[in-house]
Formats: structure tokens, C-alpha cells, sequence
């Protein structure tokens, strides 16, 4: 992968916060500081992957701009499907031993 489109990615999204904090508007400066973290975030995630930084290391600055509820609903989601990977793949031993 090129890393200059995605380092302009995080540059547009930080120059936006930037903007955004300058502004008159109270919910327009707290959306400026958010996408600060936003960037934050997403620069650590792709130092993780390109193994500059320790898988791990971007945790914390996720955890940051998502709400603890969004963890625990993608964990249930993950959750929900292996159960049904499990439950599948039990009927088909059941099927085979059954034959």
C-alpha cells in the first residue's frame, strides 16, 4: 500500500479538526476536537498494521472516540456468529455420524 494517500487521509481529517475547533460553535469546536482523536486513532491502527508500533499499542486511542457499548456490541456480534459456525458444523457432524 502507498503511504501517502493514507498519511493525506489523517492530514485531512486532523486540518478539519483544526478548522472545526477555531469555530464560534460550541458543537462544531466539540466535533473539531473529536476528529482529532479520530485521526489519533486511525494513525495508531495503521502503525499497529504496518508493524511500527506492537499489535495492542492503538487501543487505547480507540477506545478513546468509540463508546464502551460499540465494543461490547461487535463482541456479541462475533459471538452470535460462531455460534452459529458451531451450530452449523455440529449438525453436519450429527448428519455424518448418523449416516
Amino acid at each position: 500500500m502507498n503511504d501517502k494517500p493514507q498519511d493525506n487521509f489523517f492530514a485531512q481529517i486532523q486540518d478539519e479538526g483544526v478548522h472545526l475547533i477555531d469555530s464560534p460553535v460550541h458543537y462544531r469546536r466539540a466535533l473539531g476536537y473529536h476528529l482529532l482523536l479520530i485521526a489519533d486513532a486511525l494513525h495508531d491502527v495503521e502503525w499497529v498494521d504496518k508493524g511500527h508500533l506492537n499489535p495492542g499499542d492503538d487501543e487505547e486511542a480507540v477506545r478513546i472516540v468509540i463508546e464502551p457499548a460499540d465494543i461490547l456490541i461487535q463482541a456479541m456480534e462475533m459471538s452470535k456468529q460462531a455460534a452459529e459456525v458451531l451450530q452449523y458444523e455440529m449438525q453436519k457432524a450429527q448428519d455424518f455420524l448418523n449416516e
